[in-house]
């Protein structure tokens, strides 16, 4: 089964020297420490492949301009999804710069600190610091975006965040240039709030949106309850198990399972990442129930469904979802009422499709008739985005809170206290942005900055005067 995964990502590793000053020995003996820590961190951050250029020489290490196109063929070959530079000494620019040109991804320019100088007379040993200078202007020259990560020592702790945040930036970047949105059904009618620009987003983010007719949906769902019971039953009986409070029919049940197979289906047939789908009108008039606990779980499993065909919505969350890495789905919310005795806090609430990990452990979630989530999410730290644009100015809110305890409401819904929610209001009113926005359970606001940088999306940082 086709399931576009958000975490995998695809990491081309080629440290660099000097060809012949400062001494090639410190730098291969650099290296090979390098190597060890940064095999250490990302066996913390998980699913991360290392493709590395050991077949290039003996000391695996990229010190020649003539060496690259083997190196590019090599990294192509693996379909690379990021590029890091360690320099083990000053390193080479040429080579470095013209091998990034190559690639149309994320890089990361780092090096480890210098040891203090031998004493008298005597040449210093790595000069990484130096060399670093010297890179990030040949890239800069060549209009390559790159992240750089602050020279320091290998047990810094500065540098483990720092190749996290690198590997979540790629990741969502990854999210982007991968991006093929499942569309079905059109809009809501009176929605005109969820207008887009379909072609501003082909031409400038190459983010296909593909139509599917809610007859289509239709259609799949009435043969998936014919032909293929056996997968309707047990995800019946999954979700009955998962919920304490069951209020749902067999019919309806039966429908929701199907509804969920078959948005499952399309995305697998068409090749998308995301969907986003009607929920007012097909499911409602044809089951008289509503698609929103089957939208939460695919969310769950790993292909975000936004309601109410809301495209833009399914761009940030997707974008979230890559930077988060699937440790903690996405939910889509609406931005709807204050908390009434907390000035900065907001009631972010839909109808149902929340996914059901994230309900509130202390509450007692339900699934009711109409098949929608009746629960409370959890708490803690939330990263809340909304990205829009009029007339091809594509840009991105987003900020970061946490949850706060508040008035009871229906639906799925959680209270997000943030630092100045009148600075955030003014900033969504005034922007191309909605009552929609996304959230993900975290602080990634530092990995959306740089995926703006890497996409041409305009950053609108919540907290920024």
């Amino acid at each position: 089964m086709f399931m576009y995964n958000y975490r995998k990502l695809v990491l081309g590793y080629a440290p660099t020297r000097r060809f012949d000053f400062p001494d090639p020995k410190n730098a291969y003996e650099n290296s090979l420490k390098i190597r060890r820590r940064v095999d250490e961190i990302l066996e913390k951050i998980g699913d991360v492949e290392l493709v590395d250029i050991s077949f290039l020489n003996e000391e695996a290490l990229l010190y020649q301009a003539c060496d690259v196109e083997r190196a590019a063929q090599y990294f192509r070959e693996k379909k690379i999804d990021a590029l890091f530079v360690p320099h083990a000494n000053f390193g080479n620019e040429e080579a470095v710069v013209k091998l990034c040109r190559e690639f149309s991804v994320p890089i990361l320019v780092w090096g480890p600190r210098d040891e203090a100088p031998p004493g008298g007379y005597g040449y210093r040993q790595t000069d990484t610091q130096c060399g670093l200078f010297a890179t990030t202007m040949g890239l800069l020259r060549e209009g390559l975006t790159y992240t750089y990560l602050e020279n320091c020592w290998l047990e810094d702790p500065k540098l483990e965040q720092g190749i996290e945040n690198f590997i979540r930036t790629a990741c969502a970047v990854k999210a982007v240039k991968n991006m093929k949105i499942g569309q079905i059904g059109p809009r809501p009618r009176d929605f005109l709030s969820v207008i887009v620009d379909e072609g501003a987003l082909v031409n400038q983010l190459k983010i296909d949106t593909v139509p599917i007719d809610g007859t289509e949906l239709v259609t799949e769902i009435e043969r998936i309850r014919k032909e293929d019971r056996g997968a309707v039953e047990k995800l019946v009986q999954e979700t009955k198990q998962s919920f304490p409070c069951y209020s749902i029919s067999e019919k309806h049940a039966e429908i929701t399972a199907a509804t969920e197979l078959a948005i499952r289906n399309l995305a697998e047939t068409y090749g998308c990442t995301i969907m986003a789908g009607d929920c007012w009108y097909v499911n409602p008039l044809i089951y008289e129930c509503y698609p929103c606990y089957a939208f939460g779980n695919l969310t769950e499993k790993g292909l975000p469904v936004i309601c109410e065909t809301d495209i833009y919505g399914a761009v940030t969350a997707g974008i979230l979802t890559g930077a988060a890495r699937m440790e903690s789905p996405a939910f889509t919310a609406d931005m709807t009422i204050r908390h009434p005795e907390n000035d900065n806090a907001e009631l972010l609430w839909h109808c149902g499709p929340f996914p059901k990990s994230l309900a509130k452990p202390s509450c007692n979630p339900e699934l009711t008739d109409e098949c929608m989530g009746r629960y409370e999410i959890q708490g803690g730290d939330l990263t809340i985005a909304r990205f829009g644009g009029v007339c091809g100015d594509f840009q991105m809110f987003f900020g970061e809170g946490k949850g706060v305890e508040g008035p009871e409401t229906g639906g799925n819904y959680i209270w997000v206290e943030v630092e100045d929610w009148s600075r955030w209001e003014r900033k969504l009113m005034y922007g191309p942005y909605i009552h929609h926005a996304c959230g993900v359970h975290g602080k990634y606001s530092e990995i959306l900055k740089e995926v703006c940088r890497y996409t041409g999306i305009r950053a609108d940082e919540a907290d920024e005067r």
